[in-house]
């Protein structure tokens, strides 16, 4: 809704929008939305960039939008779009694997488990670690059945809701 606002102050004819995105905000989050919005907003050639790991803006682009810590984000004068709670999830047919299931670790969010174990003070699963490179490939992994992964309710609440995937635990505010 900001966004479209934003674009509709700004728009006459058409308009380019360079959005930077982080990955797996872009394929979970974004991109599933991009229909809606450009129903909403006609007129508007959007144009995405991946935003690196650890970058909070890209060259040429209008706006970032990516996963962050709230304090930098409002350092950086950034407008909170979501408030960010994490959780342990498995596909819905295995959760009743959780205590034994391998832990999927992004390399790009590794202390995703330390994070939430810290947070909530429950145990972590018993299995191995099993290394994957971005949140969206552990999403995909947790679906393919792979194992559990502490992500961003953002990035599987409609997963859950589709009852593809299962929170054991739920979320916690991060």
């Amino acid at each position: 809704d900001i966004l479209t606002t934003a674009v509709a102050r700004t728009r006459s004819d058409g308009m380019d929008l360079h959005v930077a995105v982080h990955a797996s905000l872009s394929v979970k989050w974004l991109i599933p939305r991009l229909a809606d919005f450009a129903e909403r907003v006609p007129g508007v050639r959007l144009n995405l960039s991946a935003l690196e790991p650890e970058a909070a803006s890209h060259p040429g682009a209008d706006l970032a939008i990516r996963l962050m810590d709230r304090g930098r984000a409002e350092a950086l004068g950034g407008i909170i779009l979501a408030e960010n709670e994490i959780g342990p999830v498995i596909r819905a047919d295995r959760a009743a694997d959780y205590a034994a299931a391998s832990r999927l670790v992004s390399r790009t969010h590794p202390r995703a488990w330390s994070d939430w174990q810290r947070l909530s003070g429950k145990p972590l699963p018993g299995g191995p670690e099993r290394p994957v490179e971005h949140l969206h490939f552990a999403v995909d992994a947790a679906l393919a059945g792979w194992g559990v992964a502490a992500l961003p309710r953002l990035l599987v609440q409609s997963e859950i809701e589709k009852g593809h995937l299962a929170a054991p635990h739920g979320f916690i505010a991060d």
